[in-house]
C-alpha cells in the first residue's frame, strides 16, 4: 500500500498534511495513481544465468589448463628420454662404423699386410698345408732359386720372386709358397720335395678378392696383427 503523496504530482508543490486539493494548481490528490513498480525479477534471473554460465566456463578452462600442465612434464620427460636414447645409440654406432671402416683391408696397402692377407686367406679357406698354420707369428722370406729347381720355376712365373711362408717357430724347409703376377693375381702353392713333380697352384686369386673375402668375414684385425709381427 502506497502512503500519502508529499508533493503534487502535477506541479510539484509541497502538499499540506490532510489536504485533498493542491493549493497551488488545484490538483485533486484522490486522482493520484502511483506508477506500478518495474518488474525486475526477469532481469535478475537473466543476470543470474549469465553469471552461472561465466562461472562454469571459468571452472572448465581452469580444469583443462591444469590437466595440460600436468601432462606436459611427462611428455617432455618422454621426449627427452627418447632423444637421449637416440643420442646414445648414434654415438655408440658412430665409433663402431669408423672402426670398421679403418680396419678394412686394401690391396697394396703395405707388403707386410699383403703377405699377412695371403697367409690368413690360405689357412682359413683350408688350403692343403696352409690350414695347419696357427697363431700370429710367421716368417715370410724370398725363396732362393739357386739349387732348387722348383723355386726357380715358380720365381720365373712370379716376376722373379717366390715367397716362402713358415711359422716363426718352424725349423727346416717349408713347402708353403706364393707368387705374385704382374696383374695382381696371387698363386698359392704347397710344393713337395720331388723336383720332378709338376707344381700347380692350389689357388689363383686376385689380391682384391682376398681383401674382400677377409673384410666380409671380419678377419681384417687378425690380418693386421699378423702383419705387425711378421718377420721378413
Amino acid at each position: 500500500m502506497v502512503g500519502p503523496v508529499k508533493f503534487c504530482p502535477n506541479c510539484g508543490a509541497k502538499r499540506r498534511p490532510g489536504s485533498r486539493i493542491c493549493a497551488k494548481c488545484g490538483y485533486q490528490f484522490k486522482n493520484y495513481k502511483p506508477a506500478p513498480a518495474a518488474k525486475k525479477s526477469g532481469k535478475k534471473k537473466a543476470m543470474a544465468i549469465v553469471i552461472a554460465v561465466i562461472a562454469v566456463c571459468g571452472l572448465t578452462f581452469a580444469f583443462i589448463k591444469h590437466h595440460q600442465d600436468s601432462s606436459n612434464p611427462a611428455i617432455a620427460t618422454s621426449s627427452s628420454s627418447q632423444s637421449t636414447g637416440n643420442s646414445d645409440t648414434d654415438s655408440s654406432a658412430t665409433p663402431s662404423a669408423n672402426t670398421s671402416a679403418t680396419a678394412k683391408l686394401s690391396p697394396g696397402e703395405s707388403p707386410k699386410l699383403d703377405a699377412a692377407s695371403v697367409i690368413e686367406y690360405a689357412r682359413t679357406t683350408g688350403l692343403a698345408g696352409w690350414s695347419s698354420l696357427s697363431g700370429t707369428d710367421f716368417v715370410v722370406g724370398i725363396g732362393k732359386a739357386a739349387g732348387d729347381p722348383t723355386l726357380g720355376k715358380l720365381s720365373d712365373e712370379g716376376q722373379g720372386t717366390a715367397y716362402k711362408v713358415a711359422a716363426a717357430s718352424q725349423t727346416g724347409p717349408t713347402p708353403l709358397v706364393y707368387t705374385l703376377d704382374s696383374d695382381g693375381t696371387v698363386n698359392i702353392y704347397r710344393i713337395s720335395g720331388d723336383a720332378s713333380a709338376g707344381v700347380t697352384p692350389l689357388k689363383r686369386i686376385p689380391k682384391t678378392a682376398i681383401a674382400n673375402y677377409l673384410n666380409q668375414h671380419g678377419d681384417a684385425d687378425k690380418v693386421r696383427q699378423i702383419g705387425i709381427k711378421l718377420e721378413e
